[in-house]
């Protein structure tokens, strides 16, 4: 047992140090207002809540002919988990999305 623990303790005075990081400077430096730049969305991405969807604008933007009875199914086949961001995928992808 001797020769094992003494083996071990070779290892880890000779070994190099197993640091993820360097926290001794930073590494970058300080965010400028020119830095940042403002982008138009996309309007592809979108988070609504379930009590007031836009059934106007899914058939308008998307081509999904949207009313209640498929608010009442897209409602059925939500997740909730505590402290949890959940997402509904079907065979055609995603369908929602919510991050916390």
């Amino acid at each position: 047992m001797v020769g094992l623990a003494g083996l071990l303790l070779v290892v880890a005075l000779t070994g190099t140090p197993l640091q993820a990081q360097d926290r001794g400077a930073p590494q970058f430096g300080p965010i400028t207002l020119d830095d940042t730049r403002a982008g138009e969305a996309s309007g592809m991405g979108r988070l609504w809540s379930l009590a007031t969807l836009p059934f106007d604008r899914f058939e308008e933007r998307y081509g999904v002919e949207a009313d209640s009875a498929w608010a009442t199914h897209l409602r059925r086949g939500l997740l909730r988990l505590p402290d949890c961001a959940a997402a509904l995928v079907s065979a055609d992808g995603l369908a929602l999305t919510s991050v916390r």
